[in-house]
């Protein structure tokens, strides 16, 4: 599972065969939206059309709304933290991969202490929250759980193909919800030793502009709506960054916003140009990176920074916001592939040993014949348990002696 604050993504391998998503409904990526209503669990996209309704049975924002301790929902007639619609959402797919993919019909409580789970994370999760997702599978009885670095393995995955080598030190950028995320590894490392995040800059500012003018567009056309204009901007930049890579002076398409309708638009590139104008920002990446690099006294020409995310592989984000940086390369989808290949061959950790005995403890060795057997300590004299004095025993006399005739 791949868990970021908007979404989970699945996917599976089974009898060594290579890894496929896990779909179901037709989606192996799902929104992180829950619906808990008379003891009916949704994960997924119902759920996130009843939130955006309002359904006070609905939740989203789940890493913010685990933050409250006091936040509950009702389960099966039962007051349950809310921090567990996590689990029992993935749970739902760990249950549809045993019914069909394995084809088991047994509950999945059979198959927890023995289930292999794997989670990564996107750099929008900080360390505690990654260590609250996996405590929620270890604390229900799930003893294979595997907490790994999707950013160390796509470096160890880079090293080992000799894209990037070893003699370089590496800057990870990687772009989500317009959120900038950057990951410096020195040379040779294996974890990152400085990471930050610049807020607005995930992005080329021409998807970010494009974005911007769709969800006004979707506004002006559609007056009734209120809309949450920087979560919708965020949503847009996959699509956006798609619709640059065109290259067509006029780009229309169907807009899908954070509550699942779809609006339909028209924008002229032109305008998308002319914004730039009056664009102010390229100087502020630029500056985060030196300042990082400086922290650590690394020189540019010993830096290869990668860029991690479609949004931020455009030539106007390398020419102008990297520009200073002479050695930048894009990651691509065979690295990906790669990374994923060998996060899946990694050896999930060994269970640890279930807290009752599943067989009887064995008796102790029998004494070797061979080694002398000691004597057992002489028994204590007998008490008269009604007196403290000791009774006079008479022993009975002793048969007479025959002699011989």
């Amino acid at each position: 599972m791949k868990v970021s604050r908007r979404s989970v993504a699945f996917w599976y391998q089974s009898d060594g065969k290579r890894y496929s998503p896990l779909l179901m409904k037709g989606n192996h990526v799902v929104p992180l939206y829950f619906h808990v209503e008379n003891n009916q669990f949704d994960f997924g996209a119902g759920a996130r059309d009843r939130f955006f309704q309002h359904d006070p049975h609905a939740y989203g924002d789940y890493f913010e709304l685990i933050k409250d301790p006091s936040q509950h929902f009702t389960l099966h007639n039962s007051a349950k933290r809310v921090k567990q619609l996590l689990y029992y959402g993935i749970e739902q797919f760990l249950s549809h991969f045993l019914n069909t993919v394995l084809y088991k019909s047994d509950a999945i409580e059979s198959y927890r202490a023995a289930f292999p789970l794997k989670f990564i994370f996107e750099p929008d999760i900080a360390e505690p929250e990654r260590n609250l997702v996996a405590g929620l599978f270890t604390e229900a009885g799930y003893r294979a759980v595997s907490v790994l670095s999707y950013s160390n393995l796509l470096l160890e995955h880079l090293r080992h193909d000799n894209f990037i080598g070893k003699k370089y030190a590496v800057l990870m950028l990687t772009g989500l919800a317009d959120n900038l995320y950057l990951d410096l590894y020195e040379k040779g490392a294996e974890t990152p030793v400085a990471a930050s995040m610049i807020p607005h800059k995930g992005a080329d500012p021409r998807i970010n502009i494009l974005a911007g003018m769709i969800v006004g567009y979707i506004q002006e056309q559609n007056s009734y709506l209120s809309l949450d204009t920087e979560r919708e901007i965020a949503g847009l930049l996959p699509q956006c960054a798609a619709l640059l890579a065109e290259n067509k002076r006029i780009v229309t398409g169907e807009a899908e916003l954070s509550n699942g309708s779809k609006f339909w638009f028209r924008i002229n590139l032109k305008s998308v140009e002319d914004s730039l104008q009056y664009y102010s920002g390229d100087l502020i990446v630029s500056t985060a990176i030196d300042e990082l690099l400086q922290s650590l006294g690394i020189r540019t020409d010993e830096l290869i920074v990668l860029l991690c995310s479609e949004q931020i592989m455009t030539s106007y984000f390398t020419d102008r916001l990297l520009k200073p940086y002479p050695n930048v390369k894009n990651v691509t989808t065979v690295h990906i592939d790669g990374a994923m290949q060998l996060i899946f061959s990694k050896v999930p950790p060994t269970a640890p040993a279930p807290a009752r005995p599943l067989f009887p403890p064995k008796l102790p060795p029998l004494p070797d014949p061979k080694q002398a057997i000691k004597q057992p300590p002489p028994m204590p004299a007998a008490k008269n348990p009604t007196s403290e004095k000791p009774r006079t025993v008479i022993p009975p006399p002793l048969p007479p002696i025959r002699k011989k005739t």
